[in-house]
């Protein structure tokens, strides 16, 4: 992995800093919400689209333990947007790195270069509200909205080939009504709604065709797929420090998911593409834990950093190495809820670990930036 791969880390992160209220506010509807529980650890009700940070600082916390620590020279984290962001992508544009990404209020795509700061909106097609935007390449992304009726609508959107005019066209079709949770890679989408009794039925569909197969059944219908190489699906139940969790995996003519970890609060898993490993967080004594799963074996391992796997990256298909921010300082707490909730928020290091040997190194420390780190994205 090169210096600039990580300083893409770094840079595109940066969309976050303002923007973390956008995603984890969407956790409702992309899947990450708390598995059954309408309110928060004192009784209170918890918002459909809860925010994240905005908690006291937390003093007082712990790291990994026997840990290797090497400094790695990079740049360090700048700011892309300072308004609410609902998705963005990695892409090579004029010999460049850019990324683009979707202002959560206005539905508008803008385009920004990792290496020179330039910025640009590329499309003027107004998309209110939109909750959550998922590229699945750097042309073609699902945006997800709330519709008056309270719904959950969810369209393809298409950015059209750059011509002679000031903005790119955006045409956009309709998926089905009301999914409560989908992941999509290339052409192919896997998503999930509630069945006849309650329970869920999974689909998967090309995008192109828009025909979907019905692959999936089961009683509870709170799950978060991912969807990986070979159309396997993983398929985690929804996190929460008060309920214990699983990770299942769904592959090959398989009706059925096999179990692959029960049991842990606040269990939370991030595959690699080809679903050979995974990393897997869990509630410790009021601290997340971060460890590897071998999907084979079955085999948990530890690993030395305390954090959660939405912070985290894998550094290609077939990588050992991953990324992860995690807490400086953490106190106990309720986690995952809390800083679902918004309740608690941190401010991060971001590190390298080696899956493989279990040591790990600091990429860049943000002693000037206070980021509280979330959907990470690693490229060559």
């Amino acid at each position: 992995m090169t210096n600039k791969a990580i300083l893409l880390v770094a840079a595109t992160l940066g969309i976050f800093v303002l923007a973390l209220g956008a995603f984890l506010g969407w956790r409702y509807i992309a899947g990450t919400g708390v598995p059954g529980i309408t309110e928060g650890p004192d009784g209170s009700s918890l918002p459909i689209f809860p925010s994240v940070g905005g908690g006291a600082s937390l003093p007082g916390g712990r790291a990994g333990e026997n840990t290797e620590e090497e400094v790695m020279e990079t740049p360090k984290v700048y700011q892309v947007s300072a308004k609410p962001v609902s998705g963005y992508t990695l892409t090579r544009s004029g010999g460049e790195w850019v990324t683009r990404y979707v202002d959560r209020g206005t539905g508008h795509i803008y385009e920004s270069s990792l290496e020179h700061a330039s910025h640009k909106r590329i499309t003027n097609r107004t998309l209110p509200q939109t909750e959550q935007a998922i590229f699945t390449s750097s042309s073609t992304l699902l945006i997800r909205s709330v519709l008056p009726s309270g719904a959950i609508r969810t369209q393809y959107a298409k950015i059209g080939a750059s011509s002679s005019r000031e903005f790119y066209p955006l045409t956009t079709s309709e998926l089905p009504e009301d999914i409560i949770s989908l992941s999509a890679r290339g052409s192919e989408l896997f998503y999930i709604q509630k069945d006849e009794a309650g329970g869920a039925a999974g689909f998967l569909m090309n995008l192109e065709r828009k025909v979907p197969s019905r692959i999936f059944s089961y009683p509870l219908s709170e799950w978060i797929p991912r969807l990986l190489e070979g159309n396997k699906v993983f398929l985690q139940t929804k996190a929460s420090a008060q309920a214990p969790g699983g990770l299942f995996l769904l592959a090959g003519s398989a009706t059925n998911p096999t179990p692959l970890t029960l049991g842990s609060r606040g269990l939370t898993a991030l595959p690699n593409d080809k679903g050979t490993k995974a990393l897997v967080s869990q509630e410790a004594g009021g601290f997340p834990r971060l460890s590897l799963l071998d999907v084979p074996t079955k085999r948990l391992s530890s690993l030395p950093l305390a954090t959660f796997t939405e912070k985290c990256a894998w550094g290609s298909a077939t990588s050992s190495f991953a990324y992860c921010f995690m807490p400086k300082d953490a106190a106990v707490g309720i986690y995952p809820d809390e800083w679902y909730s918004g309740e608690k928020s941190f401010a991060d290091i971001l590190w390298k670990v080696d899956t493989t040997s279990g040591s790990i190194a600091v990429v860049e420390k943000l002693t000037e930036e206070s980021v509280d780190g979330i959907e990470v994205s690693v490229t060559a």
